[in-house]
C-alpha cells in the first residue's frame, strides 16, 4: 500500500501532519473526493458555529462510504462545561447532517491556558 504526507483538514495555529494511504492503493471501491468534501462541510460548519475554536478537525474514519466521522472541537467556549454539555454542543450544531450518518466519534477540549 502507498503512502502520501499531507496536512489534516483542520482549522489550528499548529497545523498537523497526517499520513493517509494514497488513494489508488485502497481496496474500498468507495473511496472518493465525495468524501473529503463532506469532511470539509462538516469541517466549515462548526467553525462557523465555534468562532473561537483553535482546532477544529473531520475525519471520514467509514473507510470510504462518507457515513462515520470522527470530528475533534477544541474551544474555549467548552470551559466549565461537562462533557456530555459540548458533546451536546457539537451535535446540536450537525443536527441535520447527522441523521445521514451510520456514526459519529466526537471528541472536545478546553485549550491549555497561556
Amino acid at each position: 500500500m502507498n503512502f502520501i504526507l499531507s496536512k489534516s483538514i483542520s482549522f489550528s495555529r499548529n497545523p498537523r501532519w497526517i499520513v493517509t494511504p494514497l488513494a489508488s492503493s485502497l481496496k474500498s471501491p468507495y473511496t472518493s473526493s465525495i468524501t473529503v468534501e463532506k469532511a470539509e462541510e462538516l469541517r466549515q460548519t462548526l467553525c462557523r458555529s465555534f468562532p473561537n475554536a483553535v482546532n477544529v478537525t473531520v475525519t471520514d474514519i467509514s473507510g470510504g462510504c462518507g457515513k462515520l466521522f470522527k470530528i475533534f472541537v477544541e474551544c474555549e467556549d467548552f470551559r466549565g462545561l461537562s462533557i456530555l454539555k459540548q458533546h451536546r454542543a457539537v451535535t446540536d450544531v450537525l443536527c441535520e447532517q447527522i441523521k445521514q450518518f451510520h456514526g459519529i466519534r466526537i471528541e472536545t477540549r478546553v485549550p491549555d491556558a497561556s
